[in-house]
């Protein structure tokens, strides 16, 4: 039925349909669509819906098609131009006769919605289409998300963030300018929820290439947004999909921004963790900067544990690597100020001498020693 829609309708033009589909498809909100195909065919709820796509135009047509691959709740123009293959403009001219014909609707700040039996038709109807015709079209639908979402995360990460190529998008495809942090933040609310469809869409078709970039590239606005659980689950299957490309760079990062999640969430037996297996691999990379960051974030996190002997001797061991880092900043930035060092391992090691002359000595245990200087609030970056 929804290729006739699209095909034969158009090749004779019907009296437009545009009754409050809308609110039809509210009151039969507990029913599935299936239910309403009875013996007449034209009385079905189906067939209602067919009847009102016969009456746009095919591009018009085409575009509520495509949106049936994309998971809601909501889109953009952009988004939607993306999917469709189709400059904005026209697609921004084809939402207006759907929503005109009450098969979209308008939402908040300029987005677009389908209703859910709305949504159900069109699935069914893209499943129809040719599969080559599917893919490309959720190619470009990840394509858009992909650079727009890693637009945002330059912005909130900082341009300093080191990260292989991106593929180029396909044509068609609109990356949404992200100005400043606030506009990252503000793209990131609006698509939340579409983002984690999108990533779920990128599981199922086995785009391990793209899931684990996309995975990393939310990381920063679930971590910030203290949506942590989503975090641990985003990022523990964009680690999977990364181990199953291959990528020991992606392994890397997303060990690392998992060692931040679950230090957010106070596990730091955890983090440690992945820290160690982010070090693991940054090793296997001959990734200087990362290993000695990642060995900071060892440090910190054997320093949280009441283990600053274990925190200063990771510190000691990476040290030599900072005479390879090219710039003076870098080297700098790669190790603690010389007195906060030397105080740090006084104590340290004050209090490893007192452990042992207490075990030999006694049962008892020393007063625990006064902790370590105070750090900085990030002793460890996620993206470098």
């Amino acid at each position: 039925m929804c290729g006739t829609a699209v095909g034969a309708g158009h090749r004779r033009r019907t009296r437009s349909l545009r009754g409050p589909l809308t609110a039809l498809a509210d009151e039969l909100e507990q029913e599935r669509l299936d239910g309403f195909d009875i013996d007449d065919p034209t009385t079905g709820l189906r067939a209602v819906f067919s009847w009102s796509l016969r009456a746009v135009s095919e591009q018009a047509a085409k575009v509520f098609l495509l949106l049936g691959l994309h998971p809601g709740p909501d889109f953009s123009v952009a988004a939607a131009a993306g999917l469709a293959g189709l400059p904005v403009g026209q697609v921004r001219r084809a939402l207006g006769e759907l929503v005109a014909s009450s098969l979209v609707h308008t939402g908040a700040n300029g987005r677009f919605g389908l209703h859910d039996l709305l949504r159900e038709f069109a699935a069914d109807c893209a499943a129809e289409l040719p599969e080559e015709q599917r893919s490309a079209a959720r190619q470009r639908m990840f394509d858009h998300y992909l650079h727009t979402t890693w637009s945002a995360c330059r912005n909130v990460e900082g341009s300093g963030i080191r990260w292989p190529g991106l593929p180029r998008p396909a044509e068609f495809v609109v990356v949404e300018p992200v100005a400043n942090v606030e506009a990252a933040f503000d793209w990131y609310d609006a698509e939340h929820h579409v983002l984690l469809g999108v990533f779920r869409q990128m599981e199922e078709t086995g785009a391990d290439d793209v899931l684990w970039t996309f995975a990393y590239s939310v990381h920063m606005y679930l971590l910030r947004r203290r949506h942590l659980d989503e975090a641990v689950d985003v990022e523990t299957r964009g680690l999977a999909a990364a181990r199953r490309d291959g990528s020991v760079f992606g392994q890397s990062r997303l060990n690392r921004s998992l060692a931040a999640v679950h230090l957010a969430k106070r596990d730091f037996a955890q983090a440690e963790s992945y820290l160690a297996e982010a070090l693991r691999c940054d090793e296997e990379l001959d990734d200087v900067s990362g290993q000695l960051n990642d060995a900071r974030g060892l440090a910190y996190m054997c320093e949280l544990q009441g283990r600053a002997v274990d925190g200063l001797a990771i510190l000691h061991r990476v040290h030599p690597l900072s005479e390879r880092l090219e710039s003076k900043f870098e080297k700098a930035a790669s190790w603690p100020r010389t007195a906060e060092r030397t105080t740090w391992r006084a104590r340290a090691n004050a209090r490893s001498n007192s452990v042992l002359r207490h075990t030999r000595s006694s049962s008892s245990w020393p007063t625990p020693a006064p902790s370590p200087p105070a750090r900085p609030t990030r002793l460890w970056a996620t993206s470098t």
